[in-house]
């Protein structure tokens, strides 16, 4: 995922900030460096306040133009969703990722002052197992069915249309009817779709669900155990 250069400079700009607030105020000395703390600020809060300022502009939006405002809600609701979507597979993924130091006693690789184990360590667990199970299967699973169900909406190409595109570009008609298709669908999902053929719309959601249990699932289970080496099998 390539960002624009326009957010590239933006985050440019803000390490440049965050360098000096690091350097004035350290995390550690106010102990806000756990793993609690960052797996809350990850999972939870930086996605909710990402996600307040297209709301924020939708509702100054909508009372001018309803339709503009609610496509431009949809794009940024997708561009926050896949943008945190990596940090909070890690976070939500890190719990479950340990190593033992004593017969039933094991800690955070993420964290070595976290105990497994421990009371409060278990309420992440099932919150971690809550967002694997809504978000990160969630969002891949979830853009396939939006996809299918737009593209069952689209409407018919008409056969004017299709012998034109067949003749311009040099392809048979029943491509050309799926680059008609591709264009129409490439304003809203150009991001999922724009890197394969017309009728393999869902393969973007299949390769995510593929990295997600090469790289995220396994670690859920002990790690060298004939159960892991099932999973990634």
């Amino acid at each position: 995922f390539q960002l624009p250069d326009m957010i590239k400079g933006i985050i440019a700009s803000l390490s440049d900030v965050l360098s000096v607030v690091d350097f004035v105020m350290s995390a550690k000395c106010l102990g806000v460096d756990t793993f609690h703390y960052k797996w809350r600020l990850q999972v939870v809060i930086i996605p909710i306040a990402m996600m307040s300022i297209p709301l924020i502009i939708w509702v100054g939006q909508r009372k001018k133009d309803a339709a503009t405002a609610l496509a431009n809600l949809r794009s940024q609701t997708f561009f926050v969703i896949f943008f945190c979507y990596p940090p909070i597979c890690r976070y939500t993924f890190d719990v479950f990722i340990t190593h033992q130091i004593a017969p039933g006693v094991s800690v955070l690789v993420a964290d070595n002052r976290v105990l497994f184990e421990d009371g409060m360590n278990q309420a992440y667990i099932y919150a971690s197992y809550v967002f694997i199970l809504g978000f990160a299967f969630g969002v891949p699973i979830g853009a396939a069915a939006l996809l299918l169900i737009e593209y069952r909406h689209l409407p018919p190409v008409e056969p004017v249309l299709n012998a034109r595109v067949s003749e311009a570009f040099q392809i048979s008609m029943d491509k050309a009817s799926g680059a008609v298709n591709a264009i129409r669908m490439g304003d809203k999902y150009g991001f999922l779709t724009a890197a394969f053929k017309p009728k393999f719309f869902f393969t973007e959601s299949l390769d995510m669900v593929r990295k997600l249990v090469l790289v995220g699932l396994i670690v859920m289970f002990q790690r060298g155990s004939v159960a892991q080496s099932m999973m990634s099998l």
